[in-house]
């Protein structure tokens, strides 16, 4: 959590494939965050106070969780938190287009952010093939 694995939700999988460790791991992420937004602390008995960037990443890796257990409206929820924490991440608007794709709320279809969200998306996609060639 301290170090920011951007792949850390992914590289966990095989935990969704088991809705009780799903439950499980999603109320560990959801107690860090509680206790992060209440003491900057990863937990209550933790007295090291953490750097700040820790919230944004754990709002990142809880709108992963919520995606991989089809929950897009929660996930947008905690997206949209990490954005607004830290809005320099590009990592962020890859997980909210992916929201999006996921979602079809009415709320976001027609939203213009949206659209400029997935401009930034193709972008982002386009920065990366040109950098691996």
């Amino acid at each position: 959590m301290i170090k920011g694995v951007v792949s850390l939700v992914n590289g966990m999988k095989w935990i969704y494939k088991d809705a009780a460790k799903s439950q499980i791991f999603g109320g560990v992420l959801t107690s860090m965050c509680q206790t992060m937004e209440n003491e900057m602390a990863l937990s209550p008995e933790d007295e090291e106070e953490q750097d700040p960037t820790v919230q944004m990443w754990l709002y990142s890796f809880l709108a992963q969780h919520n995606l991989r257990s089809a929950n897009a409206t929660e996930a947008l929820k905690y997206i949209e938190k990490a954005i607004s924490h830290t809005p320099t991440v590009v990592e962020l608007y890859l997980i909210i287009s992916f929201s999006f794709i996921q979602e079809s709320n009415p709320n976001y279809k027609n939203h213009n952010h949206r659209l400029v969200l997935n401009d930034f998306y193709s972008s982002v996609e386009m920065f990366e093939i040109s950098r691996h060639m």
